[in-house]
């Protein structure tokens, strides 16, 4: 172990993780105060989220920051997103002037999958008020339950107006929400 201060610190980190329920190569969240979030660490490391695949779970989670760090400006915690906080995000992601690094719809309907599934399972284990993804269930043509996600703007790869948009219905440098 090092003399550096500061790595004295961490002397403890094992303990810390194993409390934290955190494994080596989970994904976990630190919001802009550097704090671990712990809803936020069950959700990725004892959710269907920590059985997608690697590259999966690190897209989403870059997603979710952008979408936490969103709210955090706006004064509001991740569990605290509302309808109207997910319909600014889209439009600031997607078409705001002020938005440099504008997405496109295929990438923007990667982020709102992450944030259904966040959202869903958050809403299921009561840790929010309610889901700020919009969804319905449909009944299918063979009895089945299809789960769908409203498309608040134009669909990626359709360039039309509002609709619903399927998804799988299984189990689901600077200061701001990260990922480690």
């Amino acid at each position: 172990m090092s003399d550096h201060p500061v790595l004295k610190e961490w002397a403890d980190l094992a303990v810390r993780e194993e409390g934290a329920r955190i494994d080596p190569g989970d994904v976990f969240f630190t919001d802009p105060n550097y704090q671990v979030d712990p809803l936020l660490t069950l959700y990725t490391t004892r959710s269907a989220f920590a059985h997608l695949a690697r590259e999966t779970r690190r897209n989403y989670v870059g997603d979710c920051c952008l979408f936490f760090n969103f709210l955090w400006q706006r004064g509001k915690d991740w569990c605290d997103a509302e309808v109207e906080d997910l319909l600014d995000f889209e439009d600031w992601r997607r078409w705001s002037p002020r938005n440099p690094r504008r997405i496109g719809g295929s990438k923007w309907d990667r982020e709102l999958s992450a944030l259904a599934r966040l959202y869903k399972w958050a809403a299921a284990k009561r840790y929010v008020a309610a889901n700020p993804v919009v969804m319905r269930e449909v009944l299918g043509r063979h009895g089945e339950t299809r789960l769908y996600l409203f498309r608040t703007g134009p669909p990626a790869s359709q360039g039309g107006a509002a609709s619903w948009h399927g998804c799988d219905a299984g189990p689901v440098g600077t200061a701001g929400w990260q990922a480690a």
